[in-house]
């Protein structure tokens, strides 16, 4: 008799995190927080030849700029595809008076045939990626503007 009420209550306490789990909504957030880094392409501020110029300002991306003789850690060019949300924050032309707005994003690297030529007259940074999800908010119970390619 001990031993059948010692497994039932092994067997509850197992099965009380399945129970909890079930009645939560799934969090997910973007891994990337970011800002539009201050350089001009053509008289356009945050623009390169190939994208908006962001630093990612939580993690490395292993990437880099040299910008005005100075070598800049995690720089990166990221192609944002319309519909993300991202131009109704910023603005195009960008804004420079909100380019300093941190938000939080997420990206697939840009394949060779994505890429623009850009003449040797300007630098760009060496990593070039795609925006796959954008937001101002880190975590959501769901992610409003991804969009997969």
């Amino acid at each position: 008799m001990k031993n059948f009420k010692l497994s039932g209550w092994i067997l509850t306490l197992i099965y009380i995190p399945f129970l909890c789990s079930c009645e939560k909504d799934e969090i997910e957030c973007l891994p990337y927080e970011g800002e539009i880094f201050p350089v001009s392409y053509k008289g356009l501020f945050g623009m390169s030849c190939n994208g908006i110029v962001i630093k990612v300002t939580n993690t490395s991306v292993n990437s880099f700029f040299e910008w005005e003789g100075v070598r800049e850690e995690n720089i990166i060019t990221v192609r944002i595809p319309n519909g993300m949300g991202f131009e109704e924050v910023f603005g195009f032309p960008i804004d420079e008076n909100i380019a300093g707005q941190r938000f939080y994003f997420d990206f697939r690297e840009l394949l060779p045939e994505e890429f623009n030529v850009c003449t040797m007259e300007y630098a760009e940074p060496t990593k070039l990626v795609y925006m796959t999800d954008f937001s101002l908010i880190k975590c959501n119970g769901k992610q409003l503007n991804n969009i997969t390619q």
